[in-house]
């Protein structure tokens, strides 16, 4: 990948001074990272990314979004996501809350254009939030204090609510959605969250709604509401992505994958790959692998 000269590469400290680390709360969890390997999960958590050095290239929801140094990201990991492209030098400061806490911390507008519209919110580093700023960041998140990880995600957060609240007030935000309720968006959560857990497992849509303390049919409307999308199709599409990861980087058996994505059967599996790749699984394999 070429990589693009920045005065942010050029501050940016070696890797030796500030090493990889994984804090955590209540409130989310953050990491300083070189993301050679994302696995791209699908979660219910908003993700929020503020590139230090380096260059990835995103893929969101069908869009393809180049990141620099001095670019910050928004998105929402419920949608299919994953880096496509990333530079040698790359360093992110990787920071994850759950939706379902978000509620009272961001516009609910821009939560739920987050989530229907699948489009992330997207800024950069400023007078407002300085790179010397993120840095100190890491180096507060560096020990794992569980009250400096809330204050900073709390710092984020706040940093966010006002470039949303701004967009919204310029007319950058795009055309109008329906809102989603405070309620239906911590529901979708918790269901989002369950089926990311036990999508390998012989779970049932009705499984899903208790998770939630939903009845099956009023489960089945909030998350379409929230996502566009039914419950159903995030479950399929879920156990693809699985079979997929591991028909491209592994030799296992076809029906082993099929069962362990959670597909009930190998009719099943097929069934379903044809219909949403037009390959079969074989011929997927040897195009992942050529």
């Amino acid at each position: 990948m070429t990589q693009v000269l920045s005065s942010y590469s050029n501050d940016f400290p070696s890797p030796q001074s500030h090493s990889d680390f994984h804090a955590s709360c209540y409130r989310g969890d953050a990491i300083f990272e070189t993301p050679q390997v994302h696995s791209g999960e699908r979660s219910g958590y908003l993700e929020f990314w503020a590139m230090l050095s380096g260059q990835v290239a995103l893929s969101y929801s069908d869009r393809i979004y180049a990141l620099a140094a001095g670019d910050l990201i928004c998105f929402s990991a419920v949608h299919a996501h994953s880096l496509d492209e990333i530079s040698d030098d790359c360093r992110l400061l990787r920071m994850r809350i759950p939706l379902a806490a978000l509620v009272q911390s961001l516009p609910l507008g821009e939560l739920t254009r987050l989530l229907k519209d699948a489009r992330p919110f997207r800024s950069s580093l400023d007078a407002r939030l300085s790179f010397s700023k993120v840095l100190d960041w890491v180096d507060d998140l560096r020990h794992g204090h569980a009250e400096l990880t809330a204050l900073v995600l709390d710092e984020a957060l706040l940093f966010l609510r006002r470039c949303m609240l701004e967009s919204s007030r310029t007319g950058q935000a795009g055309a109008p959605l329906a809102m989603v309720s405070q309620r239906g968006l911590q529901q979708t959560a918790s269901m989002v969250e369950f089926i990311a857990a036990q999508f390998r497992s012989d779970i049932t849509i009705n499984d899903i709604a208790d998770a939630a303390g939903l009845h099956k049919s009023a489960a089945m409307a909030v998350f379409k509401s929230t996502l566009g999308t039914s419950i159903l199709s995030f479950l399929t599409d879920m156990r693809l992505r699985h079979a997929k990861t591991q028909l491209a980087t592994s030799n296992r058996q076809v029906a082993g994958i099929a069962y362990d994505s959670g597909f009930s059967s190998l009719t099943r599996f097929y069934e379903v790959f044809a219909r949403y790749t037009a390959m079969t699984p074989s011929d997927y394999r040897r195009a992942a692998q050529s």
